[in-house]
């Protein structure tokens, strides 16, 4: 069965005769669609050989475009093109809650420092914040003009996100949540992360660039330019590290104190579009259109283990406080959870 190579679509399924999505008229490329009756196999190398996959979820009835990983560590929750998000219980796979209320596609979900809130962004160009306990909507966030692309708790009370209005939106959440916009883009922003250790904020775009943002002044610091497409995916490291991710196939890892290039990690085939930092080590991982997941040194620049079980593109990635559970979500409407064996 061929699929729609449109990451927006919110059921790419059934492509008629002359190559259109059934669903949202998006031409397939040439190779007439995502093939999901098989993955590629790799050798991998290097020391990460025990990543495994144990348990597959499926339950939503699109994408699964975004994963997260309470830090109490007893549920994940996953945002999917059904326009629902799910709340399942990592140790066992159980489903805890749906949270139903958007009204179109969900791109980003976070999940607060606290495991007490769920946010989920929206193209339907709201952020709602969810009781991740009860499974009730606490509130819907209106501030963006867009769609809302990016999403991330700085604290327990405060939020930033990112969207197709060029703008990143900080909010500060209480009985009345307060919204401060930044600009500086020339495109959408498709992503956004924040390192607590240097009260930095970055962003990524569409206009190729990421932008660093020092808080709580909200004055924009450096651009960092070397990416040929669009930014996908950005992540912060404790120790000062950014890595960004590309539709020019590439990851790079920046030194965000001086703003220099550090690696330019070449090895996916297509866009990449999730990248993360494995707690208490020194490794990357990133993930895309290629239907992989690749495990990095940050210090080399070496590829280290490649996992190929995903039958379609791998949209998000999150690793545990841990450092040794990983979930990803992706365009075969499945979540894995992998463990790395001691």
């Amino acid at each position: 069965m061929k699929y729609c190579s449109n990451p927006d679509c919110p059921n790419p399924v059934n492509p008629d005769e002359n190559r259109f999505c059934q669903n949202c008229g998006a031409r397939l490329p040439a190779g007439e669609g995502i093939n999901r009756t098989g993955a590629d196999s790799f050798q991998a190398p290097g020391s990460l050989q025990g990543w495994q996959c144990v348990k597959t979820i499926v339950g939503h009835e699109s994408w699964v475009r975004s994963v997260a990983i309470a830090s109490n560590t007893l549920f994940i929750a996953s945002g999917s093109g059904d326009k629902t998000v799910k709340l399942w219980q990592l140790d066992s796979g159980k489903l805890l809650h749906t949270l139903s209320g958007h009204t179109s596609w969900v791109r980003a979900i976070a999940i607060s420092p606290d495991s007490r809130v769920l946010a989920s962004a929206s193209n339907d160009k709201t952020i709602k914040l969810w009781d991740t306990a009860k499974g009730k909507l606490i509130e819907t966030l209106t501030g963006h003009s867009d769609w809302v692309r990016s999403v991330q708790f700085i604290s327990s009370k405060v939020l930033v996100s990112g969207g197709h209005d060029q703008t990143i939106q900080l909010w500060r959440l209480g009985a009345q949540a307060e919204v401060r916009s930044l600009s500086g883009h020339d495109h959408w922003v498709t992503s956004v992360a924040y390192s607590e250790e240097r009260q930095m904020l970055a962003s990524g775009s569409q206009d190729t660039t990421v932008k660093l943002w020092s808080l709580p002044q909200g004055k924009r610091v450096t651009t960092l330019t070397g990416h040929t497409e669009s930014v996908e995916a950005i992540a912060l490291s404790p120790d000062g590290l950014l890595a960004s991710g590309s539709q020019d196939h590439t990851v790079k890892l920046w030194n965000v104190a001086n703003g220099e290039l550090i690696h330019t990690l070449s090895g996916h085939t297509d866009a990449v579009d999730a990248v993360a930092f494995q707690p208490h080590s020194a490794v990357l991982a990133s993930s895309g259109k290629d239907k992989t997941i690749r495990f990095w040194d940050t210090k080399s620049g070496e590829l280290l283990h490649t996992l190929s079980d995903h039958e379609g593109w791998v949209f998000s990635l999150a690793f545990s406080p841990d450092g040794r559970t990983l979930v990803s979500g992706g365009w075969d409407q499945a979540i894995k959870i992998w463990r790395l064996d001691s």
